[in-house]
């Protein structure tokens, strides 16, 4: 067992009975706010440390700092100077250390930024226009690459929310997903908007018996997700999401020049990640499975899979690296912990009376950020963090 930073020990035996009794707090809580909620007309004062936002915070639990307003997903500079966010209508940054929020670009429904490797620019989806924006921040001419072909876009086609752009290491090309007409695939295009091309066949990668199809099988309808490119420049690894029962799914590579087809490298499906550990030897996950969801580590090289998270009943919901990829930061029950990858033993960093989800690591491992989002039908195990 090992101590948390507030004191707390995480692990199989010692924290069953403490979610035992967060779950009947919440269930307190559901009364509570069915009651009280009439009286005070559906309005709630919350406090200082229940407003919801973008947070950072020591990896030991201290230092607590509210950023943003917005609870949007946190994603730090390349040299940990800024933390960039999507807001409901612009792309923002805040600079450390006075964190003073300034806009990049507007936008009426951006994505998820991206950092280019060398921090001179970001790029984002514009899920409006459904096209992607790279924007540069020394005042360069914005680029912006139609991700529809016009017939679709006249039809009213979508890109999916999960769409964020992964850079290449060498800050050349971008991978993103993007709809050729059928469904989602990754498309690799260079940093100036040129050559757009597909380089994954996601609906030929398995098959479907279909309902309209009674004589043979169909190809299989899935949707490719979160592309992340290897830090050697060679393979991206992407989700491949299910749309219809009995299609294929997992975690799969593929060459990122496109010569060759992707393989699936595991069938378990991705719910948080890929990510690229930074030696490039493993890829890091969260997916479901039949005890809940759990963080995984596969290993392409020796093709083996690995569960950091078996040994506890923690429920992770994403997870991320730490700069020297010997630790794992993620969120589990609304709050946010740290894991050591060769011990496989978690500890408490942050656990707001809100719910606190997609933790990212600062590159030089002093802080952690994470947005937090209301929810007034959860109660925290632990006093308000000041």
């Amino acid at each position: 067992m090992v101590p948390a930073a507030n004191g707390r020990s995480i692990g199989a035996t010692t924290h069953r009975p403490e979610l035992r009794n967060r779950t009947a707090k919440r269930a307190r809580t559901w009364l509570a706010a069915a009651f009280l909620l009439p009286l005070f007309g559906g309005c709630v004062s919350l406090g200082e440390e229940t407003r919801a936002g973008i947070y950072r915070v020591r990896p030991d639990g201290g230092a607590l700092t509210r950023i943003a307003e917005e609870p949007a997903i946190p994603v730090w500079s390349p040299d940990g100077t800024a933390i960039a966010w999507a807001g409901e209508r612009a792309i923002w940054f805040a600079l450390l250390p006075d964190l003073n929020p300034n806009q990049v670009v507007s936008s009426p429904r951006p994505g998820t930024p991206a950092w280019k490797p060398d921090g001179s620019g970001i790029a984002f989806v514009d899920n409006e226009e459904r096209a992607l924006s790279i924007v540069s921040l020394d005042g360069g001419e914005r680029v912006v690459v139609p991700l529809l072909s016009d017939a679709l876009h006249e039809n009213g086609a979508f890109l999916p929310l999960r769409n964020t752009p992964s850079w290449s290491p060498d800050g050349g090309r971008l991978v993103l997903i993007a709809c050729d007409g059928n469904g989602d695939e990754v498309y690799a295009v260079n940093a100036d908007g040129r050559e757009l091309r597909r380089i994954s066949s996601v609906r030929a990668s398995g098959e479907l018996i279909d309902g309209n199809n009674r004589n043979g099988p169909t190809r299989a309808i899935a949707d490719a997700a979160r592309p992340d490119w290897s830090p050697n420049g060679e393979l991206v690894a992407f989700a491949l999401i299910p749309e219809v029962a009995r299609s294929t799914g997992g975690l799969y590579l593929v060459d990122a020049e496109g010569g060759r087809s992707q393989r699936r490298q595991t069938r378990l499906v991705p719910i948080a990640g890929p990510s690229w550990s930074p030696d490039g030897r493993s890829l890091l996950f969260v997916a479901r499975n039949s005890g809940g969801s759990d963080i995984y580590l596969f290993f392409p090289e020796r093709r083996t899979l690995r569960n950091l998270t078996d040994r506890n009943i923690l429920v992770p919901s994403d997870a991320a690296w730490s700069p020297d990829g010997l630790e794992v930061v993620f969120s589990a029950d609304g709050a946010v912990y740290r894991l050591d990858v060769a011990t496989e033993r978690a500890e408490l960093v942050a656990d707001t009376p809100l719910v606190d989800l997609s933790p990212k690591w600062s590159p030089d491992g002093e802080w952690i950020a994470f947005r937090a989002e209301p929810d007034f039908f959860r109660q925290s195990s632990l006093p308000p963090i000041p």
